[in-house]
């Protein structure tokens, strides 16, 4: 499926401008509210609706957001099963190319000697977006 947006566009985008930027271009509402434990947003194709835990800090909220705006681009209607499972992962590997460009991640890994948390925390990601980032982008680009 062709994704609906080039969200490429919200890397270096704080929360509230990633918002922002939504609203002008994509076909999505977008909401928080407080979410059962476990989940830091979802996705409904259905209601093309986004929501995000109100909870999150803004890093979480940025993270989260743009997954689930990877999920709608792909017009997603499932996490369950195989198919989900594979959405998820591409879902998870385009979140990270979008959230951290290379150049920033290798110097922030340099900086950091390759401390997770201390390179999320300078890239405004989550530990688990940097982890994504080496596992599931890194790794099939030192393939090619």
């Amino acid at each position: 499926m062709v994704p609906r947006t080039n969200l490429a566009a919200l890397r270096g985008m704080g929360y509230g401008r990633m918002r922002r930027w939504t609203d002008e271009h994509c076909d999505v509402a977008v909401s928080s509210a407080m979410l059962p434990e476990g989940y830091d947003g979802y996705y409904d194709e259905r209601e093309r609706s986004i929501v995000i835990d109100w909870r999150l800090t803004y890093s979480q909220k940025r993270c989260a957001f743009v997954h689930e705006l990877v999920h709608w681009s792909h017009g997603d209607c499932t996490c369950k099963g195989w198919l989900g499972r594979k959405c998820e992962r591409r879902t998870r590997r385009e979140t990270a190319r979008i959230l951290i460009g290379m150049t920033e991640y290798e110097t922030a890994e340099n900086l950091y000697d390759g401390d997770v948390s201390h390179i999320a925390e300078c890239l405004d990601v989550t530990g688990d977006v940097v982890r994504d980032y080496q596992n599931l982008v890194l790794s099939v680009a030192m393939l090619r």
